[in-house]
């Protein structure tokens, strides 16, 4: 078990290394489904913008933190907009929140349902 990939993993770096040079990748993910993953989409890295929309998590797990969703861009990018997606029966296990206390601000939810198993409303 990796503790970032995912069904659908994206990492973008800059290389060499400059902290000085700005990102031009840009991602949208759009209308997608992640269902039944050990983690359904991680994103992470040096970004210009990235948004999440219209997608599905449904019944991933993963060990750590994000088992349907996880974010872990750079704090300096832009928030990443998660938009009208559908995050059921997903579990997650640990996280440090002290190593992620930086990444806080990182994404935006707007307009998202986050159901559980008990959840009726959702099915």
């Amino acid at each position: 078990m990796n503790l970032y990939e995912a069904a659908l993993t994206i990492l973008a770096a800059i290389d060499p290394p400059d902290p000085n040079a700005p990102s031009r990748v840009a991602v949208h993910v759009q209308s997608s489904s992640f269902e039944g993953n050990e983690r359904g989409f991680s994103l992470g890295g040096f970004l210009a913008s990235a948004a999440v929309t219209d997608c599905t998590f449904a019944g991933n797990a993963a060990m750590h933190a994000g088992a349907g969703l996880l974010v872990y861009v750079d704090p300096l990018n832009p928030p990443v907009n998660v938009t009208g997606c559908h995050f059921v029966d997903n579990a997650a296990g640990f996280v440090n929140i002290d190593a992620f206390a930086a990444y806080a601000n990182s994404f935006r939810l707007h307009d998202d349902e986050v159901c559980g198993v008990q959840d009726i409303a959702c099915m």
